[in-house]
């Protein structure tokens, strides 16, 4: 049986490693991608930019992993999928024709601004990230669009190498569409007491540019805020130009099943360029996360197998650390997104310990974690689970949280 996958994503890279641990199987695997560096994770950038990590320590796989001899690796750009002939064609390389297809092709930046100049970049992958590092150098003033969570992070990257931080929001709290306005709160005291500059309210009208070059940054009062170097953070889209013309049915991602299937027979598609169902509410969602695309890569790759194995669905979840203190959230964390819910929250502001646990129907439906997120992979399988809550107060702190994880450790050794 022949597999091609198509990118070099978490997807791509959890499916054809599910696939080759099938020892007994007789695949053979391609995967195409025009990545220069394949396999690395995209979460740990910042740090490369920070110099924390060298390019090596971005991998997610050692070199064992190519060493398979069903494995095949093709750098090129896929710019057709023929289903009707099952193949797709491959830029400067050709037709290649497979018995099943996975489509990982991530997602890309938003950028909302059409200038021709050097210093004004993106972060998603491994060329931004070594463009932003060889700018960094020369540059002393760095602004940074954006309150989500790279456009933090890149803020601490720069920050941490000597960098003039400047991060602009145009909303007015950071983290809108990630964690709960208390810890948005948390979040902006924490980078502001580390020297970066963060100006909520900001209403960007655009980027100025002299000469091929970046001037600054230009508000909606026609205000300047000048600088050497411009990330943009404005979050991302689905790589879906590829299926536009195949038949295969997208909507704002690739249109999945619970397989990781797609409208296309013997295609597949994981990770972030699909539309996939949302375990909390039922609906189709983007889920642009790391877990969730492993997951999906898996999936995939198991209804290949022959093994009997279903997504259950996306659930949010975000996982960071500014400067030594933790964040996770998890779920519908507010009251807005899940109405008629019941709220439960235990804080310690000295020592910068938050929880918060968001419960309908005595299910857990999200839940947010600062300070000390001890236990909070424990709370996420019991959201994912759907179990019941009984004394929702447990959740609040560290000994109730032990105390069901005991509870947990004993159902399972008990036969």
């Amino acid at each position: 049986m022949n597999i091609v996958v198509i990118g070099s994503s978490a997807a791509s890279k959890s499916a054809v490693e599910t696939l080759l641990k099938e020892k007994e199987t007789d695949i053979n695997i391609t995967v195409v991608s025009k990545d220069n560096k394949l396999f690395y994770s995209r979460v740990l950038l910042p740090n490369y930019i920070a110099g924390e990590i060298d390019e090596e320590g971005l991998l997610f796989v050692d070199k064992s992993f190519f060493e398979d001899e069903r494995l095949k690796i093709i750098k090129g750009n896929v710019k057709t999928i023929d289903g009707l002939n099952k193949r797709i064609f491959v830029e400067d390389y050709g037709y290649i024709t497979y018995d099943k297809l996975i489509i990982a092709t991530g997602a890309r930046p938003v950028m909302p601004y059409e200038y021709d100049v050097e210093e004004i970049c993106c972060l998603r992958d491994l060329e931004d990230a070594v463009k932003i590092k060889k700018l960094a150098q020369k540059a002393q003033d760095c602004i940074v669009l954006g309150g989500g969570l790279v456009s933090l992070k890149a803020a601490c990257a720069l920050n941490d190498i000597g960098k003039k931080v400047t991060v602009l929001v145009e909303s007015n709290r950071v983290l809108s569409r990630t964690v709960d306005l208390y810890c948005s709160l948390m979040v902006t005291n924490i980078l502001r007491e580390h020297g970066i500059n963060i100006i909520l309210e900001s209403k960007i009208k655009g980027l100025s540019t002299e000469k091929g070059k970046l001037k600054g940054v230009v508000l909606d009062d026609d205000s300047l805020y000048p600088c050497d170097l411009v990330i943009v953070g404005k979050g991302v889209k689905p790589n879906i130009e590829l299926v536009r013309d195949s038949g295969i049915k997208v909507d704002r991602g690739i249109i999945v099943d619970d397989n990781m299937v797609t409208s296309m027979k013997d295609v597949y598609a994981a990770g972030d360029v699909t539309q996939s169902h949302s375990l909390l509410d039922g609906g189709c969602e983007l889920f642009t996360l790391w877990p969730d695309a492993m997951e999906q890569g898996k999936i995939a790759a198991y209804h290949i197998l022959g093994i009997p194995r279903k997504y259950l669905g996306g659930i949010s979840m975000n996982s960071v650390v500014f400067y030594g203190v933790p964040f996770i959230s998890i779920g519908k964390i507010t009251e807005n997104v899940l109405p008629n819910c019941s709220v439960y929250i235990n804080k310690n502001d000295e020592k910068k310990v938050y929880r918060k646990i968001v419960v309908k129907d005595n299910r857990i439906f999200g839940a947010v974690f600062a300070g000390d997120v001890s236990y909070a992979g424990m709370v996420y399988w019991d959201i994912k689970s759907g179990r019941k809550v009984e004394i929702p107060q447990k959740y609040l702190t560290r000994e109730g949280l032990e105390e069901l994880y005991l509870i947990r450790n004993k159902q399972l050794w008990t036969f």
